[in-house]
């Protein structure tokens, strides 16, 4: 860990000379997520299952905040950027987690936070779960949803409760939830939005 510590401390003084602000700013916040995830995630999963994907900034430009890539920031005012990382389990990308940083390049969550962020997550992809994410879409798929194309797991009553949402013919969302530990179908309706 000291090792990890001085590469990063010399990467990062390298990196704030020789790049733009911008670049240092999302190298800076880059390297504080991985030592983050390396304290919260047992490391197998860390390697194999928590993915990188991009890094974008929100910018101000005419009054109005926009989310732009990285490569395009060079002409902007940043206010805030995000770092996005996919979860992967079993081939198939269990969620999207973007964090959130601040204008000098500190995550907005806590620690903490963080913690409660990957708990399910987590469950999942150690294995503590009886239903994992392709037997929670087959169990959507025997009950009737057919267009599957949202997915998420968390706690609801203490329980961790997979919810799949599918597409009906009208377009009105069909959702249904699972109790990971035991496969039982807690709640299958239509969600119908309020104009």
């Amino acid at each position: 860990m000291k090792n990890l510590f001085n590469i990063i401390i010399i990467l990062n003084f390298g990196f704030s000379y020789s790049q733009t602000k911008n670049d240092s700013l999302i190298l800076s916040s880059y390297l504080k997520t991985e030592l983050m995830f390396a304290e919260l995630v047992p490391e197998k999963i860390l390697n194999e299952k928590i993915k990188f994907i991009q890094e974008s900034l929100i910018v101000e430009d005419y009054g109005l905040p926009s989310r732009i890539n990285f490569s395009d920031s060079k002409k902007h005012k940043p206010v805030h950027h995000w770092i996005s990382y996919n979860i992967i389990s079993d081939n198939l990308i269990l969620t999207k987690l973007d964090l959130p940083f601040d204008i000098n390049g500190e995550l907005i969550y806590s620690k903490n936070k963080m913690k409660e962020i990957l708990k399910p997550y987590l469950k999942v992809l150690e294995r503590k779960t009886n239903v994992d994410l392709k037997k929670a879409i087959e169990i959507a798929k025997e009950n009737g949803l057919t267009k599957i194309y949202n997915w998420s797991i968390d706690y609801e009553n203490r329980k961790l409760v997979w919810t799949l949402r599918s597409k009906l013919e009208n377009n009105m969302p069909e959702v249904i939830k699972i109790n990971s530990k035991n496969e039982k179908i807690l709640s299958k309706t239509i969600e119908i939005s309020i104009h």
